[in-house]
């Protein structure tokens, strides 16, 4: 998938298609990386179904 264009992204919603889930390795990936110090903001910004942003509200 290499979308550039907005009219893309709508086709490719507009046919019922999504996203694979996020696997395991890379949940443990961003365990890894991500996991704060203390209290932290994230923001997410065009990840599809927002995988990663519920995944860092369980870190």
């Amino acid at each position: 998938m290499g979308y550039t264009q907005q009219d893309e992204w709508h086709d490719h919603y507009a046919r019922g298609e999504s996203f694979r889930a996020l696997a395991n390795t890379e949940r443990a990936v961003l365990d890894t990386v991500l996991r704060p110090q203390g209290p932290a903001v994230a923001l997410d910004v065009g990840c599809g179904r927002c995988c990663f942003g519920i995944s860092a509200l369980s870190l």
